[in-house]
Order: C-alpha cells, then structure tokens, then sequence
C-alpha cells in the first residue's frame, strides 16, 4: 500500500478507499489502451499520478480526469468540479502549463465521472453531445478558481464530460465485457489474467516518478526536456509496443461480429433496395447488402458511442475511401450489379487494411461492404458504371 501511494498524495483521495480509487482511474484507462492496440486512433497514453491521464491521438490532445463519488452524496453538479480537489481546478493547471506549447493538435479536456450527473443543474451542459457552457457558468468558474472570465470560458469550451461511468465494484465487469466481445475465441481464465496484466501494466506508469512542473511540457515537447526528465516521461507512456506483450493474445480473435438483423426499420425497401432492383438485382443480393447495410450501421454507430476522438472526421475518410474502391470497381468490370459486386468484394478482401486503416470496422470485409450499401442508401452510390 505503502507503494501504492507514495509520491504526492492525491488531494481528494484519503480515506480507507484510497486503493480502489486508484484502480478505478487505471480500469478507465483500459479502454484507451485496447484502442491504442487494435490501432483505432490512440496512439499513447501517459498516466500522471493521481491527476492527469493523456491520451494521443493524430489530431488531438485529450486530457483526462477521473473522479469517483460514494452514491450517499448523490449526483454530480457543477460546483463539484470546482470544490477543492475538483475536476476543473486539475485542468485549470494543466491549462495554463499548456501555454506556449502547441503541436497543432486539437486540445480537449475530458472528464470522466463517477456516478449520474444532477438531472436539473447546468453540468449537464457539459456532457458529450450538450450545448457547452453558458455565460452564467463561465463567470462561476471565474469566482471559484479565481481567474478571469476569458480564461474561464477558453477552459470550459475544451470541456466534455462522460457520466455515468460504471461504479467501482461493477466497472472491471464492464471492461472484460469488452474483452469477451473482442477476443470471444479465449476462455473466461485466459481473459481475466490478459486483463490484470494490463491494468498492471497501467498502474506502474501511473506509480512512476511525478512529472510535477514539467508536465506536459516533457511530453509534447521531450527534446526540450533534461534527460532524466524524459526517462520520467517514458516511464509514464503506455503505447503499443509496451501493450505487445500483454495483448498479442488477442489478435487472433475475429473482431467483428456479424448477426442476422430483424429490425424491420433497418430491412425497409429503402433506397438501396430501389437502386438494386433498378439495375435488376437477384432477390438474394438484396437481401445479403440489406443485411450487410444493418451490421456495418450498427457498428458505425458503436464506433461512434465508443472513441474518445474525433469520430465524423474518422467516418468522413473511411466514406471517401470506401465509395472511391465502389466507383473505380463499376468503372472496371462489365454492367450488371453482380460483376460489380464481386469487383468490391475482391478488393476489400484484398486491401482491407487500407481501405479501413483506422479499424473502424475491424477491417472486416463483409461489414466494409456492408458500409458501401449504406452508402447507397444515402444516394452516393447507384451499383452502375456511371454512378
């Protein structure tokens, strides 16, 4: 224990429960790191002690903090994240350590709670997907964290808020949830160990020497950093190459998983049925791209629920180079919506991994496909030469 808590002592995590609350922010950070593995955006991850968790991707920056809260003291509202130890103080110093450091990545400060947020108070306006702050919240951070208006509104309009996260007893549950679903061809034992060993593997970059001042100076600009500095830094950076050796066991799993839809709002005659039967499509093709189009909607919008990125700009470039395979595939072959068909297929099965290079769709050629329907039924491609 005595390990556990060495170094700078949280502000806002005493108490019997110390432990749990340190495994907690490491259980969070265990979806960041399968996504940096299976290469979906996440390049690295760096744990600072009890405060702040980074997490890297191409375009951008995404600062994040964890905050447990015991159900008695009921849901979260705004002016917790300003009370000594809140969320917002943490970022408030991050902010401003910030100034003067910029690689051209977008900046988000990510907040991860613990528990419901208060369903009539304006922290709501936080969450992802809300309105963002208002005028009255950004002068009540200014009064609280004793700063100007200006810098209050500039550190709100970076904030999302993610909440409910799972509690404390149920969220390594949720997480091997995930494992299974990712890796469904190794046993519940197996499983469990590959999950330990990662949040293992967590835990000490988070127990690694305190970056304090320097961070994240000696992050996004390590050249710059002193030697012994940067040895702290790497010390605290969980990318792929350190997650190999826990998680290569997962490789082998079919990531995508394909299911026979029923929904009939998503097997409607839609337009991607009108334009096969306009080009005198089988009964039986229509029914596979229906199906297809299903599948890949509802991984679209898992994948959507599910990263901590900039998810349209992802599904833009998958789109582009999804309909740009289509076209060039009908430009090839002969008329008639089976040869094109085929053409698609064989290229994705060919190329997967350029045509998906972000694993938005776990490179799975049947739900790439299946995308390219969806496509169609959007009006942007017609299965004919010169769609």
């Amino acid at each position: 224990m005595a390990e556990l808590i060495s170094g700078a002592m949280p502000p806002d995590d005493s108490g019997t429960d110390t432990f749990n609350r340190f495994r907690y922010q490491a259980h969070i950070a265990f979806r960041f790191c399968l996504n940096c593995y299976f290469e979906q955006g996440v390049l690295a991850i760096t744990a600072e002690h009890f405060e702040d968790l980074l997490v890297e991707s191409e375009h951008e920056l995404r600062f994040v903090q964890i905050k447990t809260r015991n159900t008695e003291r009921g849901p979260w509202k705004f002016r917790h994240l300003m009370d000594d130890g809140g969320a917002l103080r943490s970022l408030l110093r991050t902010h401003r350590a910030l100034r003067g450091l910029d690689d051209g990545r977008r900046l988000v400060y990510d907040i991860r709670l613990e528990g419901a947020l208060e369903r009539s108070d304006s922290i709501r306006r936080l969450a992802y997907g809300a309105h963002g702050a208002d005028e009255a919240m950004s002068k009540a951070c200014a009064t609280r964290l004793v700063c100007d208006e200006a810098e209050a509104e500039d550190l709100l309009s970076r904030v999302v808020i993610h909440a409910p996260e799972p509690p404390r007893e149920f969220i390594e549950d949720r997480n091997l949830s995930d494992l299974r679903r990712a890796a469904g061809h190794l046993s519940a034992n197996e499983l469990k160990s590959i999950y330990e060993a990662t949040i293992g593997l967590i835990e000490t970059a988070m127990r690694a020497d305190l970056l304090n001042d320097n961070w994240p100076g000696a992050i996004l600009e390590p050249e710059s950093s002193i030697l012994e500095v940067r040895r702290r830094a790497d010390a605290k950076r969980v990318d792929r190459p350190r997650l190999r050796p826990i998680l290569y066991r997962l490789d082998g799993s079919d990531h995508a998983f394909l299911s026979v839809v029923t929904d009939p709002d998503r097997l409607r005659a839609t337009d991607l049925e009108r334009k096969m039967l306009a080009v005198a499509a089988s009964g039986v093709l229509i029914k596979r791209a229906k199906q297809l189009r299903a599948n890949a909607s509802r991984h679209m919008l898992e994948f959507r629920a599910s990263t901590v990125l900039d998810v349209e700009r992802f599904l833009a470039d998958l789109e582009f180079r999804l309909l740009s395979v289509a076209e060039t595939s009908a430009a090839a072959v002969g008329p008639g919506p089976m040869a094109i068909w085929r053409a698609i297929e064989e290229r994705l099965e060919l190329h997967a991994d350029q045509y998906d290079p972000r694993q938005i769709l776990n490179r799975e050629p049947l739900l790439l496909m299946g995308a390219i329907c969806q496509y169609s039924d959007e009006c942007q491609f017609d299965w004919q030469a010169n769609a």
